[in-house]
């Protein structure tokens, strides 16, 4: 079987891309699967979740991209593969140096086909790459979707998250009309990054008023909406609760599931990695 490209994409920031990339990578390596989590933020943050620092790295996403913008030098995405500490389980990583490849891209002959052409020539070797995203509109999150098999959407519960999946929403059909490219979003998923006095206090109330309604109930029923009336998305709707202990794992380089096998936020992780797996048989 050849392999799939798994991408997590929001053009917002805080929305929990890396936690959700990294850690149902994890699982479908625990499922004896090969894969390969590709790092396409200049920050690095999935390079260092899974425990690589700038001193492992000598070359990275950015050596892989300027060969195919430029004929002047040639560094495949073979090249800059590490392996992780867990079975299964490489990235190829991301330095700062990434964001440099911003004022090259001008010189490739399909500027955005350049991550789905370096990408083909490993797909053979793994049974999924997973690509880690930054936030933005512009090269990375284009090269990305058009490089993807499908496509995962991690969102925040704040405020503004029906206008963040509307707008991401045009950005696809702009992309896929555009490029003639086929999009198919396989899961979204609903993140609480940080437990704020808000939800501790709407938690308190419900103690003492079946009448209160948790807040993510509603952002929740209202995506769920949203969903099922906009045919490039997936009903598959996932809430992820807030944590300490993905930061905790993160710091150690390890995915939840090898950090803290038995942690429920798991259960959720395995559900997406489930039905990737059902869905490539």
């Amino acid at each position: 079987m050849e392999g799939e490209c798994i991408v997590f994409a929001n053009h917002k920031g805080g929305t929990g891309k890396t936690t959700s990339c990294v850690n149902v990578a994890g699982e479908l390596a625990r499922n004896n699967r090969k894969v390969l989590v590709v790092d396409l933020d200049p920050q690095g943050n999935a390079t260092s979740a899974l425990g690589l620092g700038d001193e492992e790295i000598d070359a990275c996403m950015y050596d892989v991209l300027l060969s195919g913008c430029t004929s002047n030098k040639k560094t495949i995405l073979e090249d800059v593969i590490l392996t992780t500490e867990v079975k299964n389980l490489d990235t190829a990583p991301a330095t700062l140096d990434l964001s440099g490849i911003l004022t090259q891209i001008h010189k490739a002959d399909n500027p955005f086909a350049v991550l789905r052409n370096s990408i083909d020539g490993i797909m053979g070797f793994y049974d999924f790459v997973l690509v880690d995203t930054p936030p933005s509109y512009g090269y990375f999150l284009i090269n990305s979707v058009y490089a993807a098999d499908r496509i995962i959407i991690p969102l925040d519960t704040g405020a503004f998250t029906l206008e963040s999946i509307r707008d991401f929403t045009t950005l696809l059909g702009d992309i896929k009309d555009e490029l003639s490219s086929d999009i198919d979003v396989h899961a979204v998923t609903l993140t609480m990054l940080h437990d704020s006095l808000f939800y501790r206090f709407s938690r308190l109330l419900s103690n003492f008023t079946s009448s209160h309604r948790h807040p993510l109930l509603d952002v929740k029923e209202k995506v769920q909406v949203f969903l099922s009336i906009n045919k490039v998305f997936s009903e598959n709707l996932h809430v992820i609760p807030y944590s300490p202990e993905i930061y905790k794992a993160q710091s150690a380089g390890l995915p939840l599931c090898y950090f803290n096998p038995g942690h429920e936020i798991n259960n959720i992780s395995e559900e997406i990695s489930s039905g990737l797996l059902e869905e490539t048989g």
